[in-house]
């Protein structure tokens, strides 16, 4: 019963959670690695980078989303099978024998079953999030690129040569300082 609520909650609140945390975090992915490496010859960061971030970025919105709407769902569907699991001559017993059983015992059952399985329930939304950001990551057509041209490069100096130009220059010329990609790439500590 109760692993059928939480399942059936999860199952209703998953979509829209898995869309909104997948597509901001690609679209910020995306942008950040791609301003962040875009001077480094190295494909193999940028694949790790974009693996990194999406993972850390889809896990805690999909979190942050869930929580909430999880714990209705979960107190609604527990409730409902906590109802149907009771047979109808037995909650009428129950509200017969000592302070009865009324709809706040029953609401009370179910929110603090709800609370028990909450954690379970988000950490099972994360883990689908972020399978999906992985996915969708690997099959963006933008990172693809970057990562295509740094293969295709033979050395450091090649790259540059062919693939940094003024317009890129210009991309990152507006940012602050602190913002603006590193000519020598990120260092080991900035990874």
């Amino acid at each position: 019963m109760l692993a059928d609520a939480v399942d059936q909650s999860i199952y209703e609140i998953l979509p829209p959670v898995v869309d909104r945390s997948v597509t901001i975090a690609l679209i910020t992915t995306r942008e950040l690695v791609l301003k962040d490496f875009a001077f480094d010859s190295n494909h193999n960061k940028i694949l790790n980078a974009a693996n990194l971030i999406v993972q850390n970025l889809a896990g805690s919105l999909a979190l942050v989303t869930c929580r909430e709407p999880l714990k209705m769902q979960l107190t609604t569907n527990l409730k409902k099978a906590i109802e149907k699991q009771l047979p109808q001559a037995l909650q009428q017993q129950l509200e017969m024998a000592a302070g009865g059983f009324n709809e706040n015992v029953l609401q009370d059952l179910a929110a603090q079953a709800s609370k028990d399985n909450l954690d379970l329930g988000c950490k099972m939304i994360k883990k689908a999030v972020i399978q999906r950001a992985l996915t969708k990551v690997r099959e963006d057509a933008q990172i693809t690129r970057a990562i295509e041209i740094r293969k295709r490069a033979v050395n450091q100096a090649e790259f540059r040569k062919a693939y940094i130009d003024e317009s890129l220059m210009a991309q990152f010329s507006d940012l602050p300082q602190q913002l603006k990609p590193n000519e020598d790439g990120l260092s080991d500590a900035q990874f």
